[in-house]
């Protein structure tokens, strides 16, 4: 989806260089065909807009990794090795 809405800007953009001062005007389509695509192309998917949310969500709830949990969490998971040594 992503490389489509590249396309169509890229396209567009072409277009409006190709036709120089007339591109920009309003009455011609290509202004209008610009607009749109520049529009989609910062518009979310619904499959986007969740990725989002749940990220948002795990932001919200994440917790500062402080040095006890590092520690806690060294113990269990076999990562002995990367321990930073004091």
């Amino acid at each position: 989806m992503w490389q489509a809405k590249q396309m169509a800007v890229r396209v567009a953009v072409d277009a409006l260089q190709t036709f120089g001062a007339y591109g920009v005007m309003r009455q011609n389509l290509i202004e209008k065909l610009v607009r749109d695509a520049l529009t989609v192309m910062h518009t979310f998917t619904p499959q986007e807009a969740t990725k989002v949310r749940i990220g948002t969500r795990l932001a919200a709830t994440a917790q500062p990794l402080n040095d006890a949990r590092l520690e806690q969490w060294l113990e269990g998971s076999g990562f002995d090795h990367v321990r930073p040594s004091v």
